[in-house]
């Protein structure tokens, strides 16, 4: 479908990332949301721009040696590599190394042992990829590529035989990629999971898994358990530039300088946290990370001291931390991009010029924006991992406007027709709503009598009105719609719906003409529409009998709506008031006058993943 057309050369111009969408049609645009992300194509000047919409979550870093003496640092999103030189603490991620095939994601990279300048990388569907020169000109190729059923998670790849892990399985190439065999002899019962890998100078290889920490010869495909750890699982493990051997069981840490023949308990300082990884540096120190909280020890020895306070203080909000891993300057991943010290963790800085947003959870465009009384000029909101920024077409930077302190990401914007934005999301399983009443410069909280009510379906209309509807299913939970009139106060929302038990909505959706709609399990109504000072009724003609209610909806400026469910895209007329499926071409040419220069190709199996990112 548009996926292999968008990953070709045919598309010209830039594309970007976005979520949650279906398509939204602008004056020369196309915005078509996919695969967990947005793809834009358009030929006007926002797309000069898009580039310089910086902050991304970070799931990795590494310093790799391009030559001796010589390291550049590579740090990784879910789409992309990116490669800093130079005064890493001025310079910053100055370049994309290597883009990810949409609508792929990268879950893991690390070094390949033994070789200078040769990079692993994982995707989210167990493709491995080999990348030499991934600072300079890189040279990529597929080495492998796994087709296992079901719910898989693939976690790690690893190694110069490389391994790879998944949900419940070890692969292993000894010949670069030629031939994969599963790698799972001694690891005990099916159905336990593999957690960590590591090696050693040697070569061996430590595994940490359900059953155990297990070690594994350069030259075996047999898996020994090590029976001299003191616990029956393990959930972490990691070998230091100097051979010590790092592995955890729940909040126990033990490490072994010979091997693992003996082990040591080392927690004083660890605050009972769960350690998963860790990372080191060129002066001698292990740092271990539970997802929350960073630590430091000499040496992996000493004691262990908290050293994420200077990330706290600039986040402000919660951080996730992904990866730790150092040299003479130390890297955080986190949730809110990437964090440096150039003092061991006594203190940060934000590092994030030019790792380019990729996951953006809102976007609106503003028309006409007065920046002077002879500068009108389009204003572009968005919201990335790291807050909601603004861009006027005249300037060429994005502006962060709110947290004003900190980071706060997946944030949804939605625009009325007043002339106002909002912001809303989930904080601490409370649904928050902030407005702008002056084209996304400042945000004010809008969230009273919003206690009251519940669900987590929310939209805004054209005339201001907020609407929320329950999703919660059961015996126990019954349907309720409820409306805020623009300037007015919560009230509920359920003339001529059904409100009773076992029903519950799963998106609604304003067609921008008064006409609100909610779809859902509603007892086989499949969707209602209620207009402008009118009750409930139920809105299913044309619908087919096998598609039980909607997972997205939008509406085109005619007043057209259009939804998505699983496999199938369907469009409602608004003069006939009637359902019917559609393909993306046709709705494409109709609300732009032409079909695009481009070709799209339909495809069931690219659809069908499409569909599935966007839940």
């Amino acid at each position: 479908m548009l996926l292999s057309v968008l990953s070709s050369n045919k598309i010209k111009g830039k594309c970007m990332f976005m979520r949650d969408i279906i398509i939204k049609m602008y004056t020369m645009r196309v915005l078509i949301f996919f695969s967990g992300m947005m793809w834009f194509c358009s030929n006007d000047t926002f797309s000069q721009f898009y580039d310089a919409l910086e902050g991304e979550t970070t799931i990795g870093t590494m310093g790799v040696v391009t030559a001796p003496l010589k390291i550049k640092n590579l740090s990784f999103t879910s789409h992309k590599i990116y490669s800093s030189e130079g005064n890493i603490l001025g310079a910053g991620f100055i370049r994309i190394a290597w883009t990810v095939p949409p609508p792929r994601k990268i879950v893991d990279v690390k070094k390949k042992i033994g070789v200078i300048n040769q990079i692993l990388v994982l995707l989210d569907n167990g493709d491995v990829y080999l990348i030499k020169n991934p600072d300079g000109y890189p040279d990529v190729s597929q080495i492998g590529s796994f087709s296992v059923g079901g719910s898989t998670n693939w976690n790690e790849v690893i190694g110069d035989a490389i391994y790879v892990t998944s949900t419940y399985n070890v692969y292993v190439t000894r010949d670069t990629g030629a031939t994969w065999q599963l790698d799972t002899v001694g690891l005990g019962a099916n159905f336990s999971r593999p957690k960590r890998i590591a090696l050693d100078s040697l070569q061996y290889v430590y595994l940490a898994h359900d059953n155990g920490l297990f070690k594994q010869h350069p030259d075996s495909n047999v898996w020994n358990k090590l029976t001299s750890f003191p616990h029956s699982s393990a959930n972490g493990v990691f070998v230091d530039r100097t051979d010590k051997i790092f592995a955890t069981s729940g909040s126990n840490l033990y490490y072994s300088t010979d091997y693992g023949a003996t082990w040591t308990l080392n927690t004083t300082g660890l605050e009972l946290s769960s350690i998963t990884k860790f990372g080191d540096d060129a002066f001698g120190n292990v740092y271990a990370t539970d997802g929350s909280k960073i630590f430091r020890s000499t040496g992996g020895t000493g004691t262990w001291t908290r050293i994420d306070a200077g990330i706290t203080a600039i986040a402000v909000n919660p951080t996730t931390i992904n990866s730790i891993s150092g040299d003479s300057v130390l890297f955080a991943a986190t949730s809110f991009g990437m964090f440096i010290s150039a003092d061991q963790g006594t203190t940060w800085a934000s590092n994030n010029n030019g790792i380019q947003a990729e996951n953006i959870s809102g976007f609106a465009k503003l028309s006409n924006v007065s920046l002077s009384a002879m500068m009108p000029t389009n204003r572009y909101v968005a919201n990335t991992s790291l807050g909601v920024f603004y861009n006027n077409s005249t300037e060429t930077t994005w502006t962060k406007t709110y947290p004003v302190n900190g980071y706060s990401g997946g944030w949804n914007i939605s625009r009325d027709g007043l002339g106002n934005l909002y912001i809303h999301t989930k904080i601490s399983s409370k649904l928050t709503v902030f407005k702008s009443a002056d084209g996304g410069l400042t945000w004010n909280a809008d969230t009273t009598g919003l206690s009251a009510t519940s669900g987590d379906v929310f939209i805004i209309d054209e005339q201001g009105n907020q609407h929320r509807a329950t999703n919660s299913y059961g015996s126990s939970f019954y349907a309720k719609l409820y409306v805020k009139p623009y300037g007015g106060s919560w009230q509920i929302d359920t003339a001529g719906f059904i409100s009773s038990n076992n029903n519950a909505a799963n998106v609604m959706g304003s067609d921008r003409d008064g006409n609100i709609y909610v779809s859902g399990i509603y007892g086989g109504k499949k969707v209602w529409r209620r207009s402008a000072g009118g009750s409930w009724a139920v809105d299913s003609a044309g619908i087919p009998n096998y598609i039980s209610y909607f997972d997205k909806v939008t509406s085109f400026p005619n007043g057209d709506m259009v939804a998505i469910q699983t496999y199938y895209l369907l469009q409602r007329n608004s003069t006939t008031e009637r359902w019917a499926a559609v393909f993306i071409i046709q709705l494409i040419k109709e609300q732009i006058g032409r079909t695009p220069a481009w070709t799209v190709f339909m495809s069931i199996n690219l659809y069908r993943m499409a569909i599935q990112h966007t839940h």
